[in-house]
């Protein structure tokens, strides 16, 4: 803290605090009136209190509703449309309801402890994209993960720290509070047996489903890669599948075409017959039902109800109906894509051909997810 003099008994003391936009440091600076050496440690031990608890107070009115939108238009141009969605929900339904109206020089840490506390009684909200306005979204009865309780902080203390930044508060208390712990879960997938009950009772089911899922089952795919993929994605004569986008949704543009997680992720990968009989009958289908069905994007292999792209929630959707009504293991549609890459590391297929073959960024993410599963589940048997 630097202390300085201005007058007779006038004092300004100052705390540096982080760096402004034009990377310039930014200060807490406060004037106080002291007589003594005593009266002035006594206002100089205040004002630390203030800045460590987040109590400075400063003349920045701004409430924290008007921050979040203004944080949210500054960093729209840096993430995915996807991450912006996100973020508006987390921002829009847990935050503003909470913190909306309070002014940033009032958080303190108190009041954000107490909000990461009630985050333990918050629900899942509905899914559904019927709802078009977020606020009308109902909740579930579901409670909110843990996962989102710790990444719904995280983006609080983000926010926050950028307030700092700005000049727009004094200090983040969002630092002075412990994250929201929770523990990474490993995705459930099945063995061999199940995968083969699973396409066993797969048999009874619409061809366009039947399709979709073993594509995810025998290549691994993303549900938003099969979701996106083309007719002229199909290799049929030399039996290959070339991946180079997605489907996505997003709130506000709905269901989009875009390029994949990362560069490695656009790859061409070979498919078994079984996948490719069931792509010709499912083909067959699409030739036979595409003008019924108003498809109106006819490059497309999936189209929603309405003949437009397909939403990968709908995926989803519909495979969680069927393995409830077919009293399966439970299981996601990505713990489809753990279940193939499983089998092959189980049969000695080496780590970089597996990861070339999902599409990782890098070996290392298939050796932390596939190897340590199987090591997992190898235990479990043994014991």
């Amino acid at each position: 803290m630097n202390v300085e003099q201005r007058g007779k008994d006038t004092y300004r003391l100052s705390i540096s605090c982080g760096f402004k936009e034009d990377g310039s440091r930014n200060f807490i600076r406060k004037t106080v009136t002291a007589k003594n050496d005593k009266e002035l440690e006594r206002e100089k031990a205040k004002f630390l209190m203030e800045y460590e608890t987040g109590n400075f107070s400063t003349n920045n009115n701004v409430k924290f509703k008007e921050f979040a939108y203004e944080w949210l238009d500054q960093v729209k141009s840096e993430i995915s449309k996807e991450t912006l969605s996100r973020y508006k929900m987390d921002i829009e339904l847990r935050m503003i309801p909470k913190l909306g109206n309070y002014k940033l020089k009032d958080l303190n840490v108190y009041i954000i402890d107490k909000f990461k506390k009630e985050l333990n009684d918050e629900k899942i909200f509905s899914s559904s994209n019927k709802y078009k306005d977020r606020a009308e979204k109902p909740k579930t009865d579901r409670p909110l993960s843990d996962k989102s309780k710790n990444e719904i902080f995280k983006l609080l203390r983000r926010m926050l720290d950028k307030a700092v930044i700005w000049g727009k508060m004094g200090y983040n208390p969002a630092q002075k509070v412990e994250t929201p712990k929770y523990k990474k879960k490993d995705i459930d997938f099945y063995d061999e047996e199940q995968t083969k009950k699973m396409l066993t009772l797969l048999e009874k089911e619409d061809v366009k489903w039947k399709t979709i899922i073993k594509i995810a089952i025998f290549t691994g795919m993303r549900r938003g890669e099969i979701a996106g993929l083309s007719w002229n994605n199909i290799d049929f004569k030399n039996k290959l599948i070339h991946i180079e986008k997605q489907c996505k949704y997003s709130s506000e543009e709905g269901v989009y075409l875009k390029a994949p997680k990362s560069e490695k992720s656009i790859r061409t990968i070979t498919i078994p017959n079984i996948v490719v009989e069931q792509i010709k009958e499912y083909k067959r289908f699409y030739k036979q039902n595409q003008k019924v069905i108003h498809i109106q994007e006819a490059n497309m292999l999936f189209y929603s109800e309405n003949g437009k792209l397909m939403n990968p929630d709908a995926i989803t959707d519909w495979f969680t109906k069927f393995i409830k009504r077919n009293n399966l293991d439970k299981i996601t549609v990505h713990g489809l894509r753990h279940t193939h890459a499983t089998l092959l590391a189980s049969n000695n297929m080496d780590i970089p051909t597996l990861s070339a073959r999902l599409g990782h960024a890098d070996t290392n993410i298939t050796n932390a997810f596939y190897v340590h599963s199987i090591a997992s589940r190898d235990k479990i048997a043994s014991d």
